[in-house]
């Protein structure tokens, strides 16, 4: 995603149709990484027919507390088995890793 944003992938028109398509989000898309000020990310949840398990998911674009432009996946089942509940655990997460980001090593 990291490469996407930088243009390393497509051509400039395609990157910016992408970019643009990751930051078409409405209010009640914005949560998680949106609510830190996300401008490129999505987010998306399911509910396996017949089971209690509840996964909610986001992917995104994120500037964290040290200026630099992060790749950011989150995944999260709650115990409390409800998109809310999901939403906040994202929440939860995206903030902590936001403020004190740890890059991954080269070649991980």
């Amino acid at each position: 995603m990291s490469e996407l944003a930088r243009g390393c992938l497509l051509d400039r028109d395609s990157t910016d149709y992408l970019m643009a398509a990751l930051g078409g989000v409405t209010e009640e898309q914005s949560w998680g990484l949106g609510s830190l000020g996300a401008t490129a990310f999505k987010g998306g949840w399911w509910a396996k027919s017949g089971e209690s398990a509840f996964e909610v998911r986001q992917v995104g674009l994120m500037t964290a507390s040290d200026g630099n432009l992060y790749v950011i996946a989150i995944t999260a089942w709650p115990r409390e088995e409800s998109l809310e509940a999901g939403q906040i655990l994202v929440e939860e997460v995206a903030a902590w890793i936001v403020s004190a980001p740890e890059p991954a090593p080269c070649g991980a």
